[in-house]
């Protein structure tokens, strides 16, 4: 789909003024159906006319993104209400703005939702020092930075309406994009339930050192995490099930800015990410964790996520014809492999009774020890570009509320490790490891029951 947009109203915002370059030109027909996406303000929900909702509707229906800048939660409940999408939006405790929010209805009903969360204005700074004594034996002694503002920049706020950008013209493939059992296979929850694709973006800045060159003060990551969720009703046991698959594509590619023998970074040692229902954690007599992948892996090259169960009796679901029901059992199952070169995975899921966890490690660099150490081995590949982890579970739940809310963190650490004081023949160095912790919000995302039919 074009990324090109009309823009209803005035736009506002950081990122209003990359975003009018991306505007095609065209007027808003106020009736009828509009050929492209829509781009408007949040506070222009609130002053739609009866006959602009529907147009808006009207487009949204054929399959064109609706996105909102400079929006709030009360704004998009309120573009949901001109959809009749049936889903209600609410941000985690501490966060009250995101810089876009965009929602489209994919090929058969399937809906699809992406935040972009404000860029981060702080950071946790620290420094660990390794000093080697004469001895041989070495010492880390550690600094508490801590923390660090972070001044936004007109480079970034056009990367950052690029990932907008981005998602729009995605528009009607991203339920391709998740993995999905083979046609053949017979009762399968992911090909006969509707999925409901919801996407996060997080960006991190990086302020580089003194010394470097005014274009490269302030470097942006982009970290996105989207999760395809289908469910189902199982009217033997009177419960909802919820099966998630979330996948990464977290880039720390303009953050590397240092590559030398005695320098290396800003690169990452360590993602996390957790998810838990936001009204049940540590629950498990209401929602309860089924299966979770991958397991933990240590020096493996490959990973493989693998979910297999069976949800017998009779069982409704949502699907592209609308409420439909099999009398044989569901079956929830899928493998995936992915490669994670030089990387270590934690599960640490159910350590708060049912949340769904993983920890991917990466190895820091070090001084190379050749009888003098004044230089640092070079950092991992996977650390310093794009890392797409994939990670799988099912819920099953028992209560029914207003909708079924899903809480997910994303956490990292940036690192950049230098040659620090040496003895006076330039031998025995320190290594200092300066760590770099973006202050990211928790995203929440509510996800409609499955139909008892």
């Amino acid at each position: 789909m074009s990324e090109q947009t009309i823009v209803v109203g005035t736009l506002t915002g950081s990122l209003a003024d990359a975003a009018r370059q991306s505007a095609d030109g065209s007027s808003f027909l106020a009736s009828g159906e509009n050929k492209a996406p829509i781009l408007m303000s949040g506070s222009q929900v609130a002053r739609l006319t009866g006959e602009e909702k529907q147009a808006v509707k009207s487009t949204y229906e054929a399959g064109y993104p609706i996105v909102l800048l400079d929006v709030v939660s009360e704004e998009i409940n309120g573009l949901h209400g001109i959809l009749e999408t049936g889903l209600s939006h609410g941000f985690a405790p501490g966060v009250v703005h995101a810089e876009a929010y965009g929602i489209n209805r994919e090929p058969g009903g399937v809906l699809a939702q992406g935040t972009f969360y404000d860029v981060e204005v702080e950071f946790k700074a620290d420094l660990t020092v390794n000093h080697r004594n004469e001895d041989g034996t070495t010492v880390d002694s550690s600094i508490d930075g801590g923390f660090e503002a972070v001044l936004d920049t007109e480079e970034s706020q056009q990367f950052r309406w690029a990932s907008v950008r981005n998602w729009i013209a995605d528009a009607g493939k991203r339920f391709d994009q998740a993995p999905k059992a083979a046609a053949t296979e017979t009762n399968q929850l992911t090909q006969l339930a509707n999925a409901f694709i919801d996407t996060a973006f997080w960006f991190s800045q990086v302020v580089v050192p003194l010394g470097f060159p005014p274009s490269l003060k302030t470097l942006t990551n982009q970290y996105q995490v989207s999760s395809f969720c289908f469910s189902c009703f199982s009217q033997n046991n009177q419960s909802s099930w919820f099966y998630i698959q979330q996948q990464g594509v977290l880039n720390a590619t303009n953050s590397y800015v240092f590559n030398s023998a005695t320098g290396q970074g800003y690169y990452v040692d360590t993602y996390q990410l957790t998810a838990w229902p936001t009204d049940f954690l540590n629950q498990p007599a209401l929602v309860s964790m089924v299966q979770s992948s991958p397991s933990s892996t240590t020096g493996t090259t490959q990973v493989t996520s693998s979910v297999n169960f069976s949800i017998s009796g009779t069982v409704g679901f949502q699907g592209k014809q609308g409420v439909g029901q099999v009398t044989g059992g569901m079956e929830v199952s899928r493998s995936q492999t992915v490669d994670i070169p030089d990387v270590t995975v934690a599960n640490l899921s159910n350590v708060n009774g049912n949340d769904a966890a993983w920890r991917f490690t990466m190895p820091l660099c070090h001084g190379i020890e050749d009888g003098c150490r004044n230089s640092i081995d070079p950092c991992k590949v996977v650390s310093r570009s794009t890392f797409q982890p994939f990670d799988q579970w099912l819920w099953r739940a028992t209560p029914r509320t207003a909708d079924f809310a899903v809480t997910t963190r994303f956490q990292l650490r940036l690192v950049l490790t230098t040659i620090g004081k040496c003895n006076i023949f330039g031998c025995n160095c320190d290594v200092n490891q300066t760590s770099q912790v973006p202050t990211l919000s928790d995203h929440i995302f509510r996800l409609p029951y499955p139909p008892k039919s």
